[in-house]
């Protein structure tokens, strides 16, 4: 099935494309020696979380109508993400502060519905070191 206005180009013609006007992939660039965060090999599925926050009122890259909706409707202004690092599995919430006390009872919700699940292996949760859990950027501080 075609999305209305799609256009009907092969993945290899695209790849042929980019390869002729030698358009390369954007490299993550990394500290030497330097790993990534997890061994994804040996991951269990919900065993490692990160737990992330995003205003989502946020005026500069929000069109003035979207700002305006929100604001009209009184919509939750944050949003509280835990991801599975294994699974890639998202559980959302949204709220109207951002404080500590949510945060926990959000963490807190998650572990016991894995629980309900039958999820019995150990949970870590990474934090950002936001300021919902008072803290801060260790490099900005610096």
């Amino acid at each position: 099935m075609y999305r209305k206005y799609a256009l009907r180009i092969s993945e290899n013609t695209i790849k042929s494309i980019l390869k002729r006007n030698n358009v390369t992939k954007n490299k993550r660039k990394t500290k030497k020696g330097e790993r990534g965060l997890y061994d994804y090999e040996t991951l269990i599925p919900f065993s490692k979380f990160q737990l992330d926050t995003k205003h989502l009122l946020d005026k500069q890259s929000l069109p003035p109508e979207i700002v305006q909706h929100m604001e009209k409707y009184n919509l939750p202004r944050f949003e509280w993400n835990i991801i599975d690092v294994g699974t890639i599995t998202r559980f959302t919430a949204y709220s109207y502060e951002l404080s500590s006390t949510l945060g926990f009872m959000f963490i807190t919700l998650v572990a016991l519905w894995l629980r309900t699940l039958n999820v019995r292996n150990a949970i870590n949760i990474r934090l950002d070191n936001g300021q919902e859990f008072c803290g801060g950027s260790h490099k900005t501080l610096a």
